[in-house]
């Protein structure tokens, strides 16, 4: 046992240019499952599905999508599913190789090109 409660949910900046409407208004807590630690690819991995629903809740199809701190590429995996177009950055070579696969693998599948 610690000195502090265990948090249950991470914060996540969303930043725009000029005004922007949301498609749609969703709660702040939004409940989701994990990634299991089985397949896990980085130790803050987010689950592409969770991260689905703000890509397409506050952009449009062929839309670009910054992450900054793009790990095994989660991001990058959800942008390639909903047909968005992604710039990401990550400083561990490793990370970037395993999210250039992740991404590399999808687009392989469905015959895309993101530049």
């Amino acid at each position: 046992m610690t000195g502090a409660y265990a948090p249950k949910h991470e914060l996540i900046l969303f930043g725009h240019k000029g005004r922007h409407k949301l498609k749609k208004r969703i709660p702040d807590v939004i409940n989701c499952q994990r990634v299991d630690v089985n397949s896990m690819t980085h130790p803050t991995e987010k689950p592409v599905n969770l991260l689905e629903i703000f890509i397409n809740n506050s952009s449009g199809g062929g839309g670009v999508i910054l992450d900054p701190f793009s790990g095994t590429g989660s991001t990058g995996v959800a942008c390639t599913n909903l047909q968005r177009q992604f710039i990401g950055f990550e400083v561990s070579e490793v990370y970037s190789q395993v999210g250039n696969q992740r991404i590399d693998k999808i687009l392989q599948a469905t015959q895309l090109r993101l530049f």
